[in-house]
């Protein structure tokens, strides 16, 4: 992440949009990454640390925050190189830079909106011995029925599966765009930086669509059942 923040903040590409969108996303990815610090210490580590709740609601939407706005940043990306490489006349227009902190700033704004819910008084450390906060599964009430049946399938859907398949059709029609023009020949310095920018978009879209199946599995998985050896072991196999 330190050198994608070196990379990106070069004078050449930080006056982009894409580029602008990929510094967001490297800092959505580090938050992701200090935030998950404590769940590797406290859940893999087995360390005990200071039993807050204030601190678990945070921790927890913190991470759904991050993670859904590194998902949907990568979907604007898509669309910026979609746009440059479909409508390359009204790209001085819409990929600009302004456009680019725009989106990040609705990405945020509905992140927010979509996570928030964690922040409630009914997210708890429901089992004393466990490292881990949530409402209570005993007795089931209104938010504990969509935390653990009805979240997991939200968050999959709007978090994974809808970005995947967006950022999926944008790729392949870039791709066929550029495929039908390959013999045209292009030159010039911004040329090959926007060809290394696309390059560098289809890797981290295949990654994010290759990684986010398995981890989808394992969020509807370990949400809708309760936490046991069987449990644990399951998702191990599943994931």
């Amino acid at each position: 992440h330190t050198c994608s923040l070196i990379t990106f903040s070069s004078k050449n590409l930080r006056q982009t949009s894409t580029g602008l969108l990929f510094i967001f996303l490297t800092f959505a990815n580090i938050l992701y990454q200090l935030i998950t610090i404590r769940d590797f210490i406290t859940l893999y580590l087995l360390i005990p640390t200071i039993p807050s709740v204030e601190l678990c609601r945070f921790c927890t939407f913190i991470r759904n925050f991050s993670t859904f706005t590194s998902a949907w940043l990568l979907v604007f990306i898509a669309i910026d190189r979609f746009i440059r490489a479909r409508f390359p006349l009204k790209q001085i227009r819409l990929c600009t830079c302004k456009t680019g902190f725009y989106s990040f700033i609705i990405v945020c704004i509905c992140s927010t909106i979509f996570t928030c819910h964690v922040l409630q008084s009914e997210f708890i450390y429901s089992d004393v011995k466990s490292n881990t906060c949530g409402p209570s599964r005993s007795p089931i009430t209104s938010y504990s029925n969509f935390y653990f049946n009805i979240w997991p399938i939200l968050q999959v859907i709007i978090t994974y599966f809808i970005p995947s398949c967006l950022m999926i059709i944008s790729v392949v029609s870039i791709y066929s765009k550029v495929r039908s023009q390959r013999n045209i020949v292009r030159r010039g310095k911004n040329e090959k930086i926007q060809q290394h920018m696309l390059i560098l978009m289809i890797s981290s879209v295949t990654c994010f669509a290759v990684c986010t199946l398995s981890y989808s599995i394992h969020r509807v998985v370990y949400s809708r059942t309760g936490v046991t050896s069987a449990t644990v072991d399951q998702i191990a196999v599943l994931t």
